[in-house]
Protein backbone atom coordinates (compact mmCIF):
# COMPACT_ATOMS: atom_id res chain seq x y z
CA UNK A 1 0.00 0.00 0.00
CA UNK A 2 1.61 3.42 -1.50
CA UNK A 3 0.46 6.52 0.65
CA UNK A 4 1.90 9.01 -1.86
CA UNK A 5 1.55 11.44 -4.77
CA UNK A 6 1.11 10.45 -7.93
CA UNK A 7 4.50 10.81 -9.10
CA UNK A 8 5.29 8.33 -6.57
CA UNK A 9 2.65 5.96 -7.62
CA UNK A 10 3.87 6.13 -10.89
CA UNK A 11 7.65 5.37 -9.88
CA UNK A 12 6.68 2.48 -7.69
CA UNK A 13 4.18 0.99 -11.11
CA UNK A 14 7.42 1.02 -12.89
CA UNK A 15 9.42 -1.05 -10.46
CA UNK A 16 7.30 -4.26 -10.50
CA UNK A 17 4.38 -5.59 -12.32
CA UNK A 18 3.81 -8.77 -10.80
CA UNK A 19 3.28 -7.32 -7.05
CA UNK A 20 -0.09 -5.74 -6.18
CA UNK A 21 0.08 -1.98 -5.06
CA UNK A 22 -2.99 -0.12 -3.40
CA UNK A 23 -1.99 3.37 -3.73
CA UNK A 24 -4.70 5.73 -2.33
CA UNK A 25 -3.76 9.61 -2.04
CA UNK A 26 -3.14 10.36 -5.51
CA UNK A 27 -4.50 13.06 -8.08
CA UNK A 28 -6.71 12.16 -11.26
CA UNK A 29 -4.77 8.73 -11.30
CA UNK A 30 -6.91 7.59 -15.23
CA UNK A 31 -6.48 11.09 -16.67
CA UNK A 32 -2.24 10.76 -15.68
CA UNK A 33 -2.51 7.45 -17.21
CA UNK A 34 -1.55 5.57 -13.79
CA UNK A 35 -4.94 3.41 -13.74
CA UNK A 36 -6.91 2.77 -16.62
CA UNK A 37 -10.07 3.32 -15.32
CA UNK A 38 -11.06 3.89 -11.47
CA UNK A 39 -13.36 0.51 -11.98
CA UNK A 40 -10.91 -1.83 -13.73
CA UNK A 41 -7.24 -0.06 -13.39
CA UNK A 42 -5.77 -2.66 -16.28
CA UNK A 43 -2.92 -3.79 -14.45
CA UNK A 44 -1.07 -4.75 -10.69
CA UNK A 45 -2.08 -0.92 -9.41
CA UNK A 46 -5.21 0.18 -8.06
CA UNK A 47 -6.04 3.85 -7.01
CA UNK A 48 -7.80 5.66 -5.06
CA UNK A 49 -8.27 9.48 -5.72
CA UNK A 50 -7.60 11.69 -2.87
CA UNK A 51 -9.99 14.15 -4.23
CA UNK A 52 -12.78 13.26 -7.15
CA UNK A 53 -12.64 17.23 -8.53
CA UNK A 54 -15.08 16.97 -10.88
CA UNK A 55 -16.86 20.38 -12.29
CA UNK A 56 -19.36 20.45 -9.46
CA UNK A 57 -16.42 19.73 -6.48
CA UNK A 58 -14.29 22.62 -8.18
CA UNK A 59 -17.08 24.78 -8.68
CA UNK A 60 -17.88 24.58 -5.53
CA UNK A 61 -14.06 25.56 -4.37
CA UNK A 62 -14.70 28.42 -6.29
CA UNK A 63 -18.05 29.37 -4.43
CA UNK A 64 -16.49 29.18 -1.43
CA UNK A 65 -14.20 31.71 -2.40
CA UNK A 66 -16.78 34.15 -3.68
CA UNK A 67 -18.84 33.75 -0.75
CA UNK A 68 -15.71 34.81 1.41
CA UNK A 69 -14.24 37.74 -0.91
CA UNK A 70 -18.08 39.54 -2.22
CA UNK A 71 -17.30 40.60 -5.63
CA UNK A 72 -14.66 38.20 -6.40
CA UNK A 73 -13.53 38.60 -10.13
CA UNK A 74 -9.76 37.10 -10.26
CA UNK A 75 -8.14 34.25 -8.78
CA UNK A 76 -4.90 32.75 -9.35
CA UNK A 77 -3.34 29.36 -8.92
CA UNK A 78 -0.01 28.44 -7.32
CA UNK A 79 0.29 25.31 -9.36
CA UNK A 80 3.12 22.91 -9.24
CA UNK A 81 4.01 23.05 -12.61
CA UNK A 82 6.12 19.67 -12.76
CA UNK A 83 2.98 17.63 -11.55
CA UNK A 84 0.39 16.43 -14.41
CA UNK A 85 -1.91 15.59 -11.61
CA UNK A 86 -2.34 19.40 -10.07
CA UNK A 87 -2.08 20.79 -12.67
CA UNK A 88 -5.14 19.04 -14.01
CA UNK A 89 -6.57 20.28 -10.66
CA UNK A 90 -5.94 23.66 -11.70
CA UNK A 91 -7.66 23.06 -15.02
CA UNK A 92 -10.72 22.14 -13.56
CA UNK A 93 -10.78 25.30 -11.32
CA UNK A 94 -9.80 27.41 -14.66
CA UNK A 95 -13.01 26.14 -15.81
CA UNK A 96 -15.12 26.26 -12.83
CA UNK A 97 -13.91 30.14 -12.32
CA UNK A 98 -14.13 30.99 -16.10
CA UNK A 99 -17.65 29.74 -16.59
CA UNK A 100 -18.82 31.76 -14.08
CA UNK A 101 -17.23 34.73 -15.54
CA UNK A 102 -14.11 35.37 -13.44
CA UNK A 103 -10.62 35.83 -14.60
CA UNK A 104 -7.93 33.36 -13.86
CA UNK A 105 -4.09 33.47 -13.39
CA UNK A 106 -1.47 30.86 -13.18
CA UNK A 107 1.78 30.88 -11.38
CA UNK A 108 4.08 27.98 -12.03
CA UNK A 109 6.45 26.82 -9.03
CA UNK A 110 9.33 24.52 -9.60
CA UNK A 111 9.78 24.24 -5.79
CA UNK A 112 9.02 25.58 -2.73
CA UNK A 113 11.75 28.33 -3.50
CA UNK A 114 9.35 30.08 -6.07
CA UNK A 115 6.96 30.84 -3.34
CA UNK A 116 8.36 34.48 -2.28
CA UNK A 117 8.35 35.37 -6.10
CA UNK A 118 4.82 34.27 -6.51
CA UNK A 119 3.43 36.51 -3.54
CA UNK A 120 5.69 39.47 -5.07
CA UNK A 121 4.58 38.28 -8.82
CA UNK A 122 1.89 40.98 -10.20
CA UNK A 123 -0.15 38.58 -11.72
CA UNK A 124 -1.36 37.33 -7.57
CA UNK A 125 -1.43 40.86 -7.02
CA UNK A 126 -3.98 41.27 -9.67
CA UNK A 127 -6.31 38.97 -7.72
CA UNK A 128 -8.33 38.73 -5.17
CA UNK A 129 -8.19 34.94 -3.77
CA UNK A 130 -5.80 32.15 -4.83
CA UNK A 131 -6.00 28.04 -5.29
CA UNK A 132 -3.45 25.62 -3.92
CA UNK A 133 -2.33 23.71 -6.51
CA UNK A 134 1.29 22.88 -5.16
CA UNK A 135 -0.05 20.80 -2.37
CA UNK A 136 3.24 18.45 -2.76
CA UNK A 137 6.15 21.09 -3.00
CA UNK A 138 4.70 23.45 -0.48
CA UNK A 139 3.62 21.60 2.32
CA UNK A 140 6.59 21.36 4.44
CA UNK A 141 6.31 25.61 4.31
CA UNK A 142 2.50 25.14 4.61
CA UNK A 143 3.26 28.08 7.66
CA UNK A 144 4.91 29.98 5.14
CA UNK A 145 2.36 29.56 2.57
CA UNK A 146 -0.30 30.93 5.27
CA UNK A 147 1.82 33.76 6.69
CA UNK A 148 2.26 35.11 3.15
CA UNK A 149 -1.62 34.86 2.40
CA UNK A 150 -1.96 37.06 5.33
CA UNK A 151 0.98 39.37 4.88
CA UNK A 152 -0.78 39.91 1.44
CA UNK A 153 -4.96 39.73 2.60
CA UNK A 154 -5.38 37.35 -0.04
CA UNK A 155 -7.96 34.34 0.55
CA UNK A 156 -6.82 30.90 -0.30
CA UNK A 157 -8.25 27.47 -0.88
CA UNK A 158 -6.45 24.85 -0.49
CA UNK A 159 -7.53 20.32 -0.64
CA UNK A 160 -5.35 19.62 2.20
CA UNK A 161 -6.51 20.28 5.45
CA UNK A 162 -2.86 20.81 6.88
CA UNK A 163 -2.98 23.92 4.98
CA UNK A 164 -6.01 25.35 6.96
CA UNK A 165 -4.61 23.85 10.45
CA UNK A 166 -1.14 26.13 9.38
CA UNK A 167 -3.49 29.05 8.92
CA UNK A 168 -4.79 29.24 5.36
CA UNK A 169 -8.15 30.67 5.35
CA UNK A 170 -10.10 27.74 3.66
CA UNK A 171 -10.03 24.01 3.01
CA UNK A 172 -12.32 21.48 0.84
CA UNK A 173 -11.36 18.68 -0.32
CA UNK A 174 -11.47 14.65 0.96
CA UNK A 175 -11.10 13.17 4.33
CA UNK A 176 -7.56 11.55 4.34
CA UNK A 177 -8.29 9.09 7.28
CA UNK A 178 -10.95 7.48 5.77
CA UNK A 179 -9.06 7.31 2.36
CA UNK A 180 -6.52 5.84 4.45
CA UNK A 181 -9.15 3.08 6.03
CA UNK A 182 -10.70 2.51 2.39
CA UNK A 183 -7.06 1.78 0.89
CA UNK A 184 -6.92 -0.70 4.10
CA UNK A 185 -10.15 -2.29 3.11
CA UNK A 186 -8.85 -3.10 -0.52
CA UNK A 187 -5.34 -4.97 1.04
Amino acid sequence: MINGRTPAAKITKQLTNTIPIVAYNVNNPVETGLVSSLARPGANLTAIPNNIRGFGVTLKSVDLLRQIVPGLTGIAGLVQIDNPALVLGWRAIEEAARSIGMQTEEIDLHSADDLEPAFASTALARSQAFENSANSILLPVRSRVAQLAIQHRLPGITGTLEFVQAGLLLGYGANKPDEARRAANYV
